[in-house]
């Protein structure tokens, strides 16, 4: 049975909630999401042979532009670091409270190692590399995928764990099931959409970008909401 928060629990949470330190670094996952999500719809608008349909994400940081989806990476990831720092800070107690900072230190550690080691061309792009999805054939190729898996499992967790935190809390029903249903999502959504959508490979650009809404997307909710002091300590 998990222990009652104590007075000096809800003392430290109120002062933590109106620290300017802590407010900005939750402001990190409010902007950092949208922000990559809109350099990755941008560039992929922008960037000349780039079908945003067809091609993942990543090969954006292919071809002579490919240093600004590199630096998207970087950033982001910095700022889910920062985000689990201010997490750390802010929740003094109750579930999540270890394991939710920890998941995002390790969900921005994962996305600056998506920018770090480059995937390998594949499915046309840049143009001239193999028009299918061929299997890495470098070490940095092989890197990006492993670490790109542990970008999306990671974050699954942390939805699952942000789960268990609302759902011990009165009132919090809905957001507690918003929580399990997106960290359910993330790792069946692109099974999922190419049933959906029937042809081998078709679409799977698109599916990976909505996935990528979705999750980051839960991120954003989630920093809003604890920075407008919408998620209190269980009692």
């Amino acid at each position: 049975m998990p222990a009652r928060p104590t007075r000096s629990d809800h003392r430290r949470l109120a002062v933590s909630a109106s620290d300017p330190v802590t407010r900005r670094l939750l402001a990190c996952g409010v902007v950092g999401p949208p922000l990559f999500l809109s350099v990755i719809i941008i560039e992929g608008a922008l960037r000349p042979h780039y079908d945003p349909v067809e091609q993942m994400s990543s090969a954006l940081s292919l071809s002579d532009r490919g240093w600004i989806q590199i630096a998207n990476f970087v950033v982001t990831g910095l700022s889910m670091i920062a985000f689990g720092v201010g997490l750390r800070r802010a929740l003094c107690s109750g579930r999540a409270r270890i394991a939710g900072p920890l998941l995002f230190g390790i969900f921005g550690i994962a996305l600056i190692g998506a920018g770090v080691f480059v995937g390998d061309p594949s499915d046309g792009y840049p143009p001239g590399s193999p028009s299918g999805p061929d299997a890495p054939t470098t070490w940095h190729g092989t890197m990006h995928n492993a670490v790109s898996t542990v970008v999306f499992l990671s974050l699954a967790a942390a939805c699952l764990v942000f789960a268990r935190r609302y759902a011990a809390q009165p009132g919090q029903r809905a957001w507690a099931l918003y929580c399990a249903a997106t960290g359910v999502a993330l790792p069946v959504l692109q099974p999922v959409l190419n049933v959906l959508m029937p042809g081998t490979e078709t679409g799977k650009g698109l599916i990976q970008k909505v996935t990528i809404a979705v999750g980051w997307g839960w991120v954003t909710l989630l920093a809003t909401r604890l920075l407008r002091g919408n998620a209190p300590e269980p009692t």
